[in-house]
């Protein structure tokens, strides 16, 4: 039978709780998790019967069933129960954002243990620089949590939290989880999924031996205003240290990209006081991109180095724009369009165009030529065209009874 958690139940002393309908159940374990998994004392604390067990002290028990397989090693068969006696209550001490474990250290959390052993341990050489840490005892046969009420208070929009702690393990296993306040955790036991639970995602398989440090970014818009239960966990017979826990506030602006008309580059979120990488160049067609300004003027570009992010902030997109200038030869030899040409450019003249009966004068800014281009001095700022103008020449003039014949040249 796969492993069960029970719901936690609310009982009153001297009532009887069937837990086991098995003809002939084994005595169960019986600790009491809020008092360092301290085993819970037959008769005094608890009577267990024939599936049975009714409870003669008030508290919080966890009961945990066990049945012995053909070996030697026991087996759970898949229940553990959770009583809170005559309204015992779980005190759970709250934080307020911002902390650090420099005031609120592990000995004032809860822990929760579900074995016979001492679990979570306050050890003044167990943190990470040599101060008081938590270290979970590897000798654990369940699961153990370590945890506490943290209370958000209302931000700005720009302001979100940052939770932060150093870890180590010898194996694989701690998770690190945030969650209603109504949860207290109760493992399944020799279970492989505690690792998936709660708002933040598992934090699991970690690396063991040299600490390392956890960060996990907290949005204001899910967690501002609320109180939740942020809590650390293991997976039995896993050495586990936890040191440095904090959750801090920074503020975070939105910085949009104004890419005029090239392709669009999506708005990010930028720490405060932060750099930040440039996006990928956007693409426009008959522009090449020149960089990212910070006003629409295009006075002062922004240095992806230097400058840091303090408010929500828009740049926009220098583009140099390419100009194609084309050559209408009015019948002479083709002449090949310039294109890609900058705006603001002084275009050198082509190879004069050749047509019959003509002489090559000059390129001008319009069909009517009127206005010649000056190649030393014109510059190109659009997509232009210039027109061929020539003088004819005359090889033979004949004169017929009054009338004059003139023969161009070929």
């Amino acid at each position: 039978v796969a492993p069960q958690t029970m719901p936690t139940q609310r009982v009153s002393t001297g009532v009887a709780q069937v837990i086991d309908n098995r003809a002939s159940p084994t005595t169960p374990d019986v600790i009491k998790p809020l008092e360092n998994s301290a085993a819970a004392t037959p008769s005094t604390d608890y009577t267990y019967s024939s599936g049975s067990i009714t409870f003669n002290q008030p508290g919080v028990y966890s009961v945990i069933l066990r049945e012995q397989s053909a070996s030697t090693n026991y087996v759970a068969i898949g229940s553990t129960y959770t009583f809170v006696v005559d309204g015992a209550a779980l005190t759970v001490p709250k934080q307020t954002v911002p902390f650090t474990e420099d005031t609120f250290a592990p000995a004032q959390w809860v822990a929760v243990n579900y074995s016979n052993a001492n679990a979570w341990e306050q050890s003044s050489t167990g943190g990470k620089d040599g101060g008081a840490g938590a270290t979970l005892d590897g000798n654990n046969s369940y699961p153990s949590y370590l945890f506490f009420d943290v209370e958000f208070p209302t931000v700005g929009s720009n302001t979100n939290f940052r939770l932060t702690f150093d870890y180590k393990n010898d194996r694989a296993g701690p998770s690190c989880w945030l969650d209603d306040t109504s949860r207290v955790r109760v493992p399944y036991i020799y279970a492989n999924n505690e690792h998936n639970f709660g708002d933040i995602a598992a934090i699991d398989y970690w690396t063991g031996g040299d600490w390392l440090t956890a960060t996990i970014d907290l949005s204001a818009a899910q967690y501002a205003g609320t109180v939740k239960r942020l809590g650390f966990s293991n997976r039995r017979e896993e050495l586990v240290a936890i040191d440095n826990v904090s959750i801090t506030t920074y503020d975070s602006y939105t910085v949009t990209f104004n890419s005029d008309g090239g392709t669009a580059r999506s708005p990010i979120n930028v720490e405060s006081g932060s750099t930040f990488a440039a996006p990928s160049p956007p693409t426009k067609v008959g522009s090449t991109f020149l960089g990212w300004y910070k006003e629409a003027g295009l006075t002062t570009a922004w240095d992806f180095a230097t400058d840091v992010v303090t408010a929500n902030i828009t740049l926009y997109a220098k583009w140099l724009n390419l100009y194609t200038v084309t050559f209408n030869t009015d019948g002479g030899s083709a002449v090949a369009a310039f294109t890609d040409v900058a705006d603001g450019s002084i275009i050198a003249a082509p190879t004069p165009p050749t047509k019959a009966g003509s002489t090559f004068v000059a390129w001008y800014k319009d069909a009517g030529l009127t206005n010649a281009w000056n190649f030393a001095t014109d510059v190109v700022s659009t997509n232009i065209t210039l027109y061929a103008k020539y003088d004819v020449y005359v090889t033979g003039v004949t004169l017929n009874k009054g009338t004059l014949s003139l023969a161009v040249g070929a």
